[in-house]
């Protein structure tokens, strides 16, 4: 998937994928274009904060 930081509201994120991804192109989640990328095909920069931010979550079906 292809998202970029326009997708995102979050500070660190939004460097995270300017600063360290730097990557171009067009987002296939928001249809920007010419801003900046993150392919998790490809990229691995944000696996552990997004890890975290799911892990926090409970599906339906796990509740008590």
């Amino acid at each position: 998937m292809i998202c970029c930081e326009n997708c995102f509201n979050d500070a660190e994120i939004k460097a995270i994928i300017k600063n360290r991804v730097k990557t171009r192109g067009n987002c296939g989640v928001c249809n920007s274009d010419n801003v900046f990328i993150y392919d998790t095909n490809v990229d691995d920069e944000l696996v552990n904060s997004l890890n975290n931010l799911l892990n926090v979550y409970t599906t339906k079906e796990s509740l008590p």
